[in-house]
């Protein structure tokens, strides 16, 4: 998978420094995804608004889906989150590492959504049915009579005939 820019976490794009996704399972659905980003700031106040996004009980997620060439929207709960800074101030480097776990709702609607998204299977015809496996078998019979060392004398004789006759 190749990495991505750009996640939207309740709305807002936020640009990302590393992204890494798995499934766990569970025992009565489908698996959860689970999302662990690392996301570097500058300054106080694009520190802010990131945390003010984090504060809320679910955390809406939208992954970019190539495949789909859409998005793919995951309602999560935080799991862990850890904050590190450079300094005080406006010229602060803020570092996020954030683990979000979908919850089991969100992954019952994901996956209704996929299989309703996913085409019928098709059933293919031959183009010509194959003949049943006698019909070869008296081709071969045939054959095999063909030469035969009678018909094969006989077809001498018969040959032999027509060249004296000339």
């Amino acid at each position: 998978m190749s990495m991505m820019d750009f996640i939207k976490i309740n709305g807002t794009a936020v640009r990302l420094t590393s992204f890494y996704q798995r499934a766990i399972p569970q025992d009565d659905g489908p698996p959860l995804k689970e999302v662990e980003l690392v996301i570097l700031l500058r300054g106080t106040m694009a520190n802010r608004s990131f945390l003010a996004l984090l504060g809320r009980d679910q955390v809406r997620l939208e992954i970019p889906d190539p495949s789909a060439s859409g998005w793919t929207i995951c309602d999560t709960e935080l799991v862990s989150s850890y904050q590190s800074s450079s300094d005080a101030g406006e010229a602060a480097a803020h570092r996020h590492d954030v683990t979000l776990r979908e919850t089991p709702a969100s992954a019952e609607r994901r996956a209704a959504e996929q299989a309703a998204q996913q085409p019928p299977p098709c059933h293919r015809t031959p183009l010509h049915p194959r003949q049943p496996h006698q019909h070869r078998r008296s081709m071969k019979t045939r054959t095999l009579r063909s030469i035969s060392p009678r018909s094969r004398s006989a077809a001498t004789r018969a040959s032999g005939k027509q060249r004296s006759a000339r």
